[in-house]
């Protein structure tokens, strides 16, 4: 269904949404549905008028009304663009489908201690973040999604989630709690390190750099964390895939060192040593674990 809707998004598209708008505006005039009606709309009002079609396509397409169900239609868009990343990659760029994503990802919300109770609503939501990682990521692996999504400004929205926007109270009270499984510390620091596999994924191209300041925000917006588990000396990939991150892009671009070296925090992370195997296999290869079925074995084939 979704290769159909997508594909489908060409002159058919707006032939459609043409005679629709006509049809509507013509019984809201008492006016019959002449061709002279139809052919009162300029090009422009009919490209406006499948752009407006398209979008609620799209968003029934990924949704179905509901954005509590979207998890698995992305996991199938996360396959389709496994299967033939330049084609349909190219087809959620042109359709609108990369904005609706990330439009998503900014509106959810998450009650970690919810979610630590394993309350329906809250764990629908934690799938539904996760699915958008998965799809999110491959999508910033190809070319033109890259570029879409640096059009959209994707790191200044992973910078901005208000599921992100307050940590855990226990993190900073407990830090070692974020070692337990499914406390709402463990769930939340888990949850960034998605954000950072993304953000790595996006250092993957060869553009990279046009983003580099933003992605450093990415990771300055978890800046009192991160201090509090260094601070802690808790050993967690959340910290050092944050490092791998701040190490690369200051050893690869020049013009952020003075940003980087004038932080406390990340130039704290600079310094840090890799000494995490996989942070050292990161290093290396930069592909490693940012594979989208690594992200999360039980939602990804």
């Amino acid at each position: 269904m979704i290769c159909y809707e997508l594909m489908s998004s060409g002159t058919t598209v707006i032939d459609e949404v043409y005679l629709h708008q006509s049809a509507a505006e013509s019984r809201q005039l008492n006016l019959p549905k002449t061709s002279r009606t139809q052919e009162s709309f300029s090009p422009a009002r009919r490209r406006q008028c499948a752009r407006h079609e398209n979008g609620e396509r799209n968003s029934n397409i990924l949704t179905g009304g509901d954005t509590t169900l979207s998890s698995t239609p992305l996991l199938l868009l996360s396959d389709v663009l496994h299967e033939d990343p330049r084609t349909f990659a190219a087809l959620i760029s042109k359709t609108g489908v990369a904005r609706y994503m990330t439009d998503l990802l900014a509106s959810i919300e998450m009650d970690w201690t919810a979610l630590s109770r394993g309350e329906p609503e809250a764990v629908r939501s934690l799938a539904l973040f996760k699915s958008l990682m998965i799809a999110l990521t491959r999508l910033s692996l190809t070319e033109s999604g890259w570029n879409a999504l640096a059009e959209l400004a994707l790191p200044e929205v992973l910078a901005q989630l208000q599921m992100l926007s307050h940590p855990p109270k226990q993190v900073f009270l407990q830090p070692t709690s974020i070692k337990e499984k499914d406390t709402p510390g463990e769930l939340y620091v888990s949850s960034f390190e998605l954000i950072l596999h993304l953000c790595i994924a996006i250092c993957a191209k060869p553009k990279w750099k046009r983003l580099s300041f933003k992605i450093l925000d990415v990771v300055h917006s978890q800046g009192e964390l991160l201090n509090q588990l260094m601070r802690a000396e808790i050993q967690c990939r959340m910290v050092d895939y944050a490092t791998t991150l701040v190490q690369y892009i200051w050893e690869n671009d020049d013009t952020t060192r003075l940003v980087i070296d004038g932080d406390s925090m990340l130039n704290q992370l600079r310094a840090r040593p890799h000494g995490a195997d996989t942070t050292q296999k990161c290093a290396k290869k930069p592909y490693s674990f940012v594979i989208p079925s690594r992200l999360c074995p039980e939602y990804a084939r």
